[in-house]
C-alpha cells in the first residue's frame, strides 16, 4: 500500500516537473521569436509625429504617395476612434529590386511600407510598422539583406520621432 502511494505521488510529480518544463520552454521559444509589428512611443504629439515623419522620409530620398485619416475615415463609417493616420512610404529603388525578382515577388503584399501613428487611451503617441527582419526570416539571403535595408532605412526615417 505505502509502495503504491509512493510510486502515484513520484508519477504525478514526473507529470508536474513535465508541463513544468514543457511551459518553460513555451515561454523561452515565445521570448526569441520576434513579433511581426514594431510598436515605438512617439516623444511628440500625432500631428508633430506625422509631419516630422513626412519631412525625414523627404529627406531620405522616400515619397509617400498617400496618406489614409482612419479617424476621418470610422467617422463616416459612424464609427469613433482616437487620432489614427497611416503614413504609406515608397522607396522606388526598393519597390524595383521586388517587382524586377519573382523569387522576391511574394513580398509585395507588404508594399508599400507603411508607419501607422496613433493615440491610445494613456493620451500618448506611439507609431507601428511591419517588422520586415522577421518576416524575411526564412527566406533567401538576397531577400533577407533588401528587407533588412528596407527596415533599417524606415527605422532612420522614424528615429527623430521615438522615445530612446
Amino acid at each position: 500500500m505505502f509502495l503504491c502511494k509512493k510510486l502515484k505521488a513520484m508519477k504525478q510529480f514526473r507529470v508536474l516537473a513535465t508541463l513544468l518544463f514543457i511551459g518553460i520552454a513555451m515561454v523561452a521559444n515565445a521570448q526569441k521569436s520576434p513579433s511581426i509589428t514594431i510598436e515605438k512611443q512617439s516623444k511628440f504629439q500625432l500631428d508633430k509625429t506625422v509631419e516630422t515623419i513626412r519631412k525625414s522620409a523627404k529627406d531620405a530620398g522616400w515619397s509617400i504617395p498617400t496618406e489614409h485619416d482612419m479617424q476621418a475615415s470610422m467617422k463616416k463609417a459612424g464609427k469613433d476612434v482616437k487620432p489614427t493616420k497611416i503614413i504609406v512610404l515608397c522607396n522606388a529603388e526598393h519597390a524595383f529590386k521586388v517587382l524586377d525578382n519573382d523569387q522576391m515577388k511574394h513580398f509585395l503584399a507588404l508594399m508599400p511600407c507603411r508607419v501607422s501613428v496613433y493615440e491610445k487611451a494613456d493620451g500618448n503617441t506611439y507609431l507601428s510598422m511591419m517588422n520586415l527582419k522577421a518576416l524575411s526570416e526564412n527566406t533567401d539571403q538576397e531577400t533577407k539583406a533588401l528587407m533588412a535595408n528596407v527596415q533599417n532605412d524606415i527605422n532612420d526615417i522614424i528615429k527623430g520621432v521615438i522615445e530612446d
